[in-house]
């Protein structure tokens, strides 16, 4: 099967005109296609596109790529358009082979999304494309509108020089620098809430899980701001306390407190010395071997949001100590000073800062905003 455009191959023009009129023109829209086509071989525009679907010399499907397809949407574009499979050679996605291509120049001439209108239901959803709404035609019907994503917003922005500004729902400085340094390789420009001059929304953080929480914060962000967010949320969890003592979400607040930075190590510190063991420390009395869960939501726009809680955005395991590094102390990390490596033994505070934002991101944090920006 090969697919010819009607731009590279203009000896396929009387053949490709001929057939877009059979299978969707009506006696008096023959020249529509027969216009389109012949004019568009010639132009500078990247639109429109044609193609036919070939098995050997016979041709057995087609599709077009074009600004319009006479619906109401005019603010959107490129759409995919006249999709058609020969009866004999449906069932075996060969219609996937056209949308792909229309896709691929779609993202080539810079555009990050495609466009078609239908009437089917269940076809194009498996090739990923996604319902949008209802769009209207000048003879008074209506179909069903689908986009799909033809390039990665981040590919697309790098491509051309360009950044997204995305908001971390954050007010912690630390967090926000961190998190700056470990995306640098990204086209983002990443934002705080304290960079916004305006008022941010209250969010109780009251969810059974971190992934609820971080939901809950990125959708009411996304409402207040009308900007592509993210939302992060932890959970910390500790071998040998009791589940009653567990932190889980609650991290910073205990019995109903939310507490300081200076009154987490008290807390923290006492639960390694009641609970932990000393084979495990390498520094000091005790420790307690102890993980992070982590949970991220990205909110793009309404139709896409990604949010995940897998194993692979966790923290590596790590022991907490009951003795908090002497002399390092960073405001909104007050756990880092409890906190060091099992490998080297040494302190968080004391490794390179390239390595600590590792520990405080995983590489599964990274792998998500690469797959979904």
């Amino acid at each position: 099967m090969n697919i010819i455009s009607v731009r590279e191959h203009p000896e396929w023009a009387d053949r490709m005109i001929a057939y877009f009129q059979k299978h969707w023109a009506s006696e008096d829209s023959m020249m529509v296609y027969e216009d389109c086509i012949t004019h568009c071989m010639d132009a500078a525009a990247p639109l429109p596109q044609w193609y036919v679907l070939v098995d050997g010399e016979t041709i057995i499907g087609c599709a077009g790529l074009i600004t319009n397809d006479f619906i109401s949407r005019m603010d959107l574009y490129p759409w995919i358009c006249a999709l058609y499979i020969e009866e004999a050679y449906r069932g075996q996605a060969y219609g996937s082979l056209l949308l792909e291509q229309a896709e691929k120049d779609a993202a080539k001439a810079g555009y990050p999304y495609a466009y078609l209108c239908t009437d089917h239901v269940g076809y194009y959803e498996k090739y990923g494309y996604e319902y949008i709404g209802t769009g209207y035609h000048p003879w008074g019907e209506t179909s069903r509108i689908y986009r799909t994503m033809c390039e990665k917003q981040g590919d697309f922005l790098a491509r051309n020089g360009k950044t997204r500004k995305l908001l971390f729902g954050t007010g912690n400085a630390a967090k926000l620098s961190a998190m700056q340094r470990r995306l640098s390789t990204l086209a983002v420009e990443l934002l705080g809430l304290n960079e916004l001059n305006a008022e941010v929304p209250e969010v109780a953080e009251d969810g059974c899980t971190p992934l609820e929480n971080a939901e809950k914060k990125a959708k009411s962000y996304y409402q207040a701001f009308h900007m592509p967010v993210f939302s992060c949320d932890s959970g910390l969890y500790l071998d040998g306390v009791p589940e009653e003592l567990q932190p889980g979400v609650h991290v910073r607040t205990i019995n109903g407190k939310y507490l300081s930075d200076e009154e987490m190590l008290s807390y923290y510190s006492g639960l390694v010395s009641e609970y932990g063991s000393e084979s495990a420390a390498p520094i000091g009395k005790k420790a307690l071997k102890a993980q992070y869960r982590n949970a991220i939501c990205l909110i793009l726009d309404e139709t896409h949001i990604y949010s995940t809680m897998d194993e692979s955005m966790a923290s590596r395991p790590f022991l907490m100590v009951e003795k908090p590094h002497s002399t390092i102390r960073k405001k909104g990390f007050p756990l880092d000073s409890l906190s060091v490596d099992i490998q080297t033994g040494s302190y968080y505070y004391d490794l390179p800062e390239t390595e600590l934002d590792e520990f405080a991101i995983e590489d599964g944090v990274l792998k998500f905003f690469q797959r979904y920006l």
